[in-house]
């Protein structure tokens, strides 16, 4: 759900910016470059929240 906001975001911007310089073809990359920025701000999320993400190996074995 998070990732589809944040790719939403992107989307809007980057779609008005890109329709205007390269026309239609910039409508089609927008949707690759709203991706990529899903992308790389997932990583992110994952690499900040990797900590919380990894399971407590005690109460599991227990």
């Amino acid at each position: 759900m998070v990732m589809a906001v944040i790719q939403g975001i992107t989307l809007i911007p980057v779609l008005f910016i890109a329709n205007s310089m390269y026309g239609f073809h910039g409508v089609v990359w927008s949707l690759v470059v709203a991706d990529a920025v899903a992308f790389v701000l997932g990583g992110i999320m994952l690499w900040a929240l990797r900590s919380k993400l990894q399971p407590d190996l005690e109460s599991l074995v227990h």
